[in-house]
């Protein structure tokens, strides 16, 4: 199986026309039509996925958030970003970028925690959207401390109002503090979720909503995963997946 045949099922799994309008869902850098023996499945396009792409003689990086999100106005190779173009050019190998559209495709980023929150009685949670999901799970804190530490998460952030039980959970990977409104509207005890602010929670406490920040990157890195599984499932290439965000990190 080719590059292109490889990314033609991803894309009939996660369609780009279901990507939000600002997105820049699809392919970053198409060299070719290689067969695809190795291929390296991350976040984000870092210099530390390059080298590893170069080190497999990978032909094929898939990643969640897009590379080129904005316009390139010139490549230099004495830059960073500019390097990394011109490493993957060199050593021929291309991306592909899945975003929204796999937030919402069946199996994407947002039903990985169906089952990780026991979730039941699932719905979209922004039917204009079709964004996040809504479900109903009998849960302490206790029990959601206890989920996202098996998911390696810590340093969890906790806005709005304290609750020590939860009946309605609303989910939505990467940034969701745009939801708060929506989940609280419709009966959601907890917004689970990244990229909080201040005022965000200060809003969730104002509308009875407790809203757990459990970071952008560890919101939606159980996708990277299951894309790397279904890439080895649909085809004979090694899938070598990141788990790890170089920028992200405790102390």
């Amino acid at each position: 199986m080719n590059t292109v045949e490889l990314i033609n099922k991803l894309r009939a799994w996660a369609p780009e026309e279901l990507q939000e309008p600002w997105d820049k869902t699809g392919w970053q850098l198409r060299l070719g039509e290689r067969e695809v023996k190795n291929v390296v499945v991350a976040m984000d396009v870092t210099r530390d996925v390059v080298d590893l792409a170069m080190e497999k003689g990978a032909e094929l990086i898939i990643t969640h958030h897009p590379f080129i999100f904005s316009p390139l106005e010139m490549v230099e190779d004495r830059t960073l970003r500019g390097k990394m173009v011109c490493d993957l050019i060199r050593h021929n190998i291309s991306v592909y970028s899945s975003h929204t559209s796999m937030d919402k495709a069946k199996g994407g980023v947002n039903d990985q925690w169906i089952e990780k929150l026991s979730l039941q009685d699932v719905t979209v949670l922004s039917d204009e959207e079709e964004l996040g999901i809504l479900g109903t799970s009998s849960l302490s804190l206790k029990d959601l401390k206890d989920i996202f530490e098996r998911e390696s998460i810590t340093g969890i952030r906790c806005y709005g109002q304290k609750k020590e039980r939860v009946q309605r959970v609303a989910f939505v990977g990467g940034s969701g503090a745009d939801f708060i409104d929506e989940a609280a509207f419709k009966g959601a005890d907890v917004l689970i979720t990244g990229d909080v602010k201040h005022h965000d929670g200060q809003r969730a406490y104002e509308i009875g909503l407790m809203v757990l920040d459990i970071g952008h990157f560890h919101s939606e890195k159980a996708i990277l995963e299951a894309m790397a599984a279904w890439a080895e499932d649909v085809s004979d290439a090694t899938a070598h997946v990141v788990m790890n965000s170089p920028f992200v990190f405790d102390i």
